[in-house]
């Protein structure tokens, strides 16, 4: 995917590019003018994702690595199999621990399987990034508020 955004707007690689609230890629190479994004279930996506029980939003069914599997569905690695985790959860970026404001969505489960003694979940996740490109997006930056630093103690 492409964006119509470069260095003339202060994109950096690895930024988040939202569609509401719905990680829709992620900046992977930034030129001047444009930049490339990568769809969260492109093979080489990773971020690291917190499960969210269905019902109750603020019961947390453990964190993991989302990989995209190429083929319109992602992978969650790395969650212990005593978490209880279950179709329907929902699946938000930890990255920033969500201490910047709303939580941001990336999909539900869609399957949880453990082959026999395994330690971790196979997780499978439908995105809910939007069918179309969507018209706007919003790119998630952060940056430190000038004020605060000017009033930082040296």
């Amino acid at each position: 995917d492409v964006l119509d955004l470069g260095e003339d707007a202060r994109l950096q690689n690895g930024q988040l590019v939202l569609d509401g609230y719905r990680v829709w890629v992620k900046v992977v190479e930034v030129g001047p003018r444009v930049s490339r994004a990568m769809p969260v279930d492109a093979e080489d996506y990773r971020d690291i994702v917190r499960i969210v029980d269905r019902e109750d939003p603020d019961r947390e069914h453990g964190r993991g690595m989302l990989e995209g599997a190429g083929d319109g569905t992602c992978r969650i690695r790395l969650v212990d199999s005593t978490q209880p985790v279950a179709v329907g959860d929902r699946v938000y970026s930890a990255a920033l621990d969500n201490a910047l404001g709303p939580k941001l969505l990336y999909g539900e489960v869609e399957s949880v399987q453990r082959e026999p003694g395994a330690p971790h979940w196979d997780i499978c996740v439908r995105p809910t990034q939007a069918d179309e490109t969507p018209s706007r997006v919003t790119v998630l930056t952060s940056e430190l508020n000038p004020v605060r630093l000017a009033n930082r103690p040296k």
